[in-house]
């Protein structure tokens, strides 16, 4: 069993938008289950996940395409990648996650494809192709059956791959586990690249990372870095769109699986100020009981009950719906009309909070194509 010291370290800008410092709760409008578990569709799973310094920054985000050419991709791509998407949630819905996993690829794959058409390149189509490469490759870097990491050839494997993030690197000065966090930190700066700031994108990158914790939670032994990789996907999904709350619900939840209280706190904060919802309100509270601030945890725990009390998948009658955060059919993603208030924020080089200009008026088109995404009915 490996240490379980850094998922802090490993949660870096995306949490960061989530910063409001003190110690104060926040408190948009309300929203607890009666158990102390955090609230999640995700499983438990044994692995732990390890001390990963490398995990702290992405440095690739300032290469996103700008307003201008997302502007362009929005109506060519929503309404196919929204097909894939919803039928991604649908199969795995029923347990058909390869099938589910090739239809989240595929809506990047055609987001990433579009946005590479005004300019005549292929960056997002290779940036897409890089991160799911690194993806793969990480598994090199965990020993398979009673085998030990000191006995793993890093350099030859580092050599033997397409990822070049440790080419150059001398191998004796790594281990398995330091090398594993570059890749992943790799690979999820490559598909916040892929997907642009598609909201669509970033419920694909939300879609894989469930896989992830499936696949991890169904067989622990066979997939060692699932819920690893379902960091670095959270924080992709995060990336690509910062109004994602059920991605920082569900990296609050494997914060809070390891102990990191702090780290999930300040997700499940993100989650909240996103879109108040009874899952996060009660994850909240369940960490803040967990670290003695029973005040606030109480606090917490009144707006979960308030959003109990209003029925399932609904909300507060004053406030907007806030669903689950579970496997979504394409039900629950059924919205039209609504429109999409698309967060627009320069990835820093610091911490900083995420700014929230207010909602923004979309063509009709454009409000049919993306008035499914879950976030869509947080402002009317």
């Amino acid at each position: 069993m490996r240490t379980a010291s850094a998922l802090t370290a490993s949660l870096g800008l995306c949490l960061a938008l989530a910063d409001r410092g003190g110690a104060e709760l926040i408190r948009p409008p309300a929203h607890s289950g009666g158990s102390s578990a955090p609230a999640t569709a995700t499983g438990n799973s044994d692995q732990s996940i390890d001390d990963q310094p490398s995990w702290q920054a992405v440095p690739f985000v300032d290469r996103l395409p700008d307003a201008e050419q997302q502007g362009r991709v929005r109506d060519a791509v929503d309404q196919r990648a929204t097909e894939l998407v919803r039928n991604g949630f649908r199969l795995a819905g029923r347990g058909a996650l390869f099938t589910a996993r090739a239809e989240f690829i595929g809506a990047l794959r055609l987001i990433s494809q579009t946005l590479d058409a005004p300019r005549g390149g292929l960056e997002c189509a290779r940036a897409l192709a890089a991160g799911l490469q690194a993806l793969e490759e990480a598994d090199d870097f965990v020993p398979r059956g009673a085998g030990l990491e000191a006995n793993l050839d890093l350099g030859g494997l580092i050599a033997a791959h397409r990822t070049p993030v440790l080419k150059g690197h001398r191998a004796d000065e790594l281990s398995a586990s330091v090398a594993l966090g570059h890749y992943l930190t790799y690979a999820q700066g490559q598909l916040a690249i892929a997907a642009g700031r598609e909201p669509t994108g970033s419920m694909a990158l939300y879609g894989l990372a469930q896989l992830c914790s499936k696949l991890g939670s169904v067989d622990s032994d066979r997939y060692r870095t699932a819920e690893r990789k379902a960091v670095s996907l959270h924080q992709a999904a995060l990336l690509v769109h910062p109004g994602n709350y059920m991605a920082a619900n569900e990296l609050g939840v494997l914060c809070a699986r390891y102990g990191h209280y702090e780290a999930a706190r300040r997700a499940f904060e993100l989650s909240l100020r996103s879109l108040p919802n009874q899952a996060a309100w009660h994850n909240l509270a369940t960490v803040l009981e967990r670290t003695g601030q029973m005040a606030l945890a109480a606090e917490a725990r009144q707006h979960a009950a308030q959003t109990s009390t209003s029925g399932p998948d609904r909300g507060p009658a004053t406030g907007p719906p806030a669903p689950k955060v579970e496997w979504l059919d394409p039900a629950h993603f059924a919205q039209t009309g609504a429109t999409v208030d698309r967060p627009t924020w320069s990835p820093p080089t610091m911490p900083v909070s995420s700014p929230d200009p207010g909602p923004r008026a979309l063509p009709p088109a454009r409000q049919r194509a993306v008035g499914w995404l879950p976030w869509s009915k947080q402002r009317h």
